[in-house]
């Protein structure tokens, strides 16, 4: 996974980093709650009602603009052993529906406050690597041999090389 440009930090709710979609559910709307499913993060104003905790059991992640590390919202994530970042201050408004994003729970340490910190990062996917090289029979004996301690002759893989 790579982490792109941070969008928001907020204090460390509970470590841990996933790659999720962004799902932002008000705390009034339990409809959509019911709707959340693993693989999203549930990006909130605050999560401070213990009714609303079974619908946390099917996110992948939380993240709120209010709160701190002992506030309902960091507990209930320890609880569940997912990754929280939590008093955003701007996540509701910053975080788009859909948008895929990196959480992590504990990016680094502030510098000037010495104080953990968790925050959301654009999801850049992994660039798949060149193709390997295709190579010819005579190279694959040759790496293979030097691999057992058997190194070929030469002349054996100049002819190996001719017959392709």
């Amino acid at each position: 996974m790579a982490k792109g440009k941070e969008i928001v930090r907020g204090r460390v709710g509970n470590s841990g980093i996933v790659v999720v979609t962004v799902r932002l559910v008000g705390m009034k709307d339990v409809a959509k709650m019911a709707t959340m499913k693993h693989g999203e993060v549930w990006v909130t104003e605050r999560f401070d009602d213990p009714a609303h905790d079974k619908y946390l059991l099917q996110a992948s992640a939380l993240v709120t603009d209010q709160g701190g590390v002992t506030s309902h919202g960091a507990v209930a994530s320890k609880v569940l052993g997912i990754p929280a970042v939590v008093g955003t201050i701007e996540a509701t408004s910053v975080l788009k529906e859909g948008q895929k994003v990196v959480v992590d729970g504990k990016a680094g340490v502030d510098p000037d406050s010495g104080k953990a910190y968790g925050a959301i990062y654009e999801y850049v996917p992994d660039q798949p690597g060149a193709p390997p090289a295709k190579l010819s029979l005579a190279e694959r004996i040759a790496m293979i041999a030097a691999a057992q301690g058997k190194p070929v002759p030469p002349e054996l893989l100049e002819k190996q090389k001719k017959l392709e």
